[in-house]
């Protein structure tokens, strides 16, 4: 999955309450935290490419 930057804030700040539920699609996987937390070491890394102005979009 790949969630944007809001998303990924408003998913983070749902586990965080410990209200994990449908509001949250990460909740479908097995592992949903592991899961948010790739999606957001991926968008961290997309913007230090960026900001090194070596993005590959």
């Amino acid at each position: 999955m790949k969630a944007t930057p809001d998303e990924l804030k408003y998913y983070a700040s749902i586990c965080k309450k410990g209200n994990c539920s449908s509001q949250c699609p990460y909740n479908d996987y097995e592992r949903c935290v592991e899961t948010m937390m790739i999606d957001a070491l991926a968008y961290i890394k997309q913007l230090e490419a960026e900001r090194e102005g070596k993005s590959d979009e």
